[in-house]
């Protein structure tokens, strides 16, 4: 009788058949790790390791030459409250409450609220203030970076952790607050209040809406199978875990909707009004509010189509040449939700950070200010679009995302991969290269 592998959920070590204590760190083995655990995990070693190299950042920024030494002070000013976060996903892990780790996005969130509104609306003169706004980038990426590697860990363990509670008010809440950022950043106005919190959250309900009635319609759409195809699911149904949804899972979703949305953007932008240029922070302006739009008309026809693909794994079988496929529209997405998306977005926003950086005769003050200035753009392009996304994102899990999969189910009446045993069998031709091979 072959014994299931188990690795101790504390030191990762392997743990011999019936024990009950770990024999290299101590730890109860109630629970454990099922397969091998990644090299990279989440523990307070992991975020030690980032918090003294935010230390040694900081400290050599006193020994170095002046370039590197400003980029090494620029750098412990992320490194140390990622580190910070990091240790408190780290613990909340070990405890069982996977779930909270997701708390510290909002509280990124927070951190940068508290910076505007002490800066733009209360006209506070304090320079330290700034370490607030880069500590609550920081915090935000180390949650959703902490949170993504839990889950990783989670799904090796023997008994299985809550990754989520409460998804929808923490997104909610979370496109609240950038909201809010926006709305308080510069020229603070009761209009720009009104404009931010209506403006965004009536977007991202219609867009919601859009999604609601005419996602399924478009997904397929895009099958569109002729003569001598039939659609086919090549596992024998959907998940409760596809079917579910987490808070951290529907910000990288909404990003990934921002992604597609800017592809298309710059696209029109390129063909119909070359007027335009990139590389200017009033003109990228355009493109966000351009972006917005989009998001609204053309989001329906990319994100949840997409997704629905992923849930349900359908592909087009072809009869005559016996070929399972994704639909060709379903393909063209992949492409365009993948790293170059992100490359295309991270070189335009390089372009603008270089336009408006102003020349400085030494670059130990240029380079630094650079590399601030591009994660501002990056931040505020991603506030200005996020939260729409975020809330038609978190809407549509929550109240359409089920529907429309039972809906496509019923509608499209795919043929599960098991009863077309002529695909899961070798060819006679490949046989006969085989045998010819031996």
């Amino acid at each position: 009788m072959e014994v299931a592998e188990k690795y101790c959920f504390r030191c990762a070590s392997p743990l011999p058949p019936g024990a009950a204590h770990c024999p290299r760190c101590g730890a109860p083995t109630g629970i454990h790790y099922t397969a091998k655990p990644p090299r990279l995990r989440l523990t307070p070693g992991f975020a030690a390791a980032i918090l003294a190299l935010g230390a040694a950042a900081y400290a050599l920024s006193y020994a170095l030459p002046p370039l590197p030494a400003s980029l090494s002070l620029e750098a412990s000013t992320y490194l140390l409250p990622a580190g910070a976060a990091v240790l408190a996903a780290a613990l909340l892990w070990r405890r069982g409450a996977p779930w909270a780790i997701e708390l510290l996005v909002p509280f990124g969130a927070a951190l940068v609220l508290f910076e505007h509104i002490m800066v733009f609306v209360l006209h506070v003169e304090a320079p330290p203030l700034i370490y607030a706004f880069k500590a609550g980038i920081a915090v935000m990426a180390a949650a959703a970076a902490s949170w993504l590697m839990a889950r990783r860990e989670a799904r090796i363990l023997n008994v299985k952790p809550p990754l989520s509670r409460a998804p929808l008010a923490l997104s909610l809440s979370t496109a609240l607050l950038l909201e809010l950022v926006f709305a308080t950043g510069g020229a603070f106005s009761p209009l720009a209040l009104e404009r931010a919190l209506l403006g965004l959250t009536a977007l991202g309900v219609a867009t919601w809406l859009t999604w609601h009635f005419y996602a399924p319609r478009v997904f397929e759409a895009y099958l569109n199978r002729s003569a001598g195809e039939e659609a086919v699911m090549l596992d024998t149904g959907v998940s409760r875990e596809e079917l579910g949804y987490q808070f951290t899972e529907m910000l990288l979703r909404s990003f990934t909707l921002v992604l597609m949305v800017f592809s298309i953007v710059i696209l029109g932008v390129q063909v119909f009004a070359p007027q335009l240029s990139l590389s200017s922070v009033p003109d990228l302006v355009k493109v966000a509010k351009y972006s917005l739009a989009a998001e609204v008309l053309l989001g329906v026809f990319g994100p949840p189509a997409y997704w629905l693909s992923d849930a349900l794994d359908l592909r087009v079988l072809d009869r005559a040449s016996m070929t399972l496929e994704k639909a060709a529209p379903i393909e063209a997405l992949d492409s365009m939700v993948d790293a170059f998306a992100l490359l295309g977005f991270l070189l335009t926003l390089r372009d603008a950070t270089l336009a408006i950086t102003p020349p400085q005769e030494s670059p130990a003050v240029y380079v630094p200010v650079a590399v601030f200035n591009s994660i501002l753009l990056l931040f505020y392009f991603t506030v200005i679009t996020l939260p729409p996304a975020l809330i038609a994102t978190a809407l549509y899990h929550k109240y359409s995302f089920k529907r429309h999969v039972e809906h496509v189910l019923s509608r499209v009446k795919p043929t599960p991969l098991h009863e077309l045993p002529s695909l899961l069998q070798p060819s006679k031709s490949w046989a006969a290269t085989r045998r010819t091979a031996s």
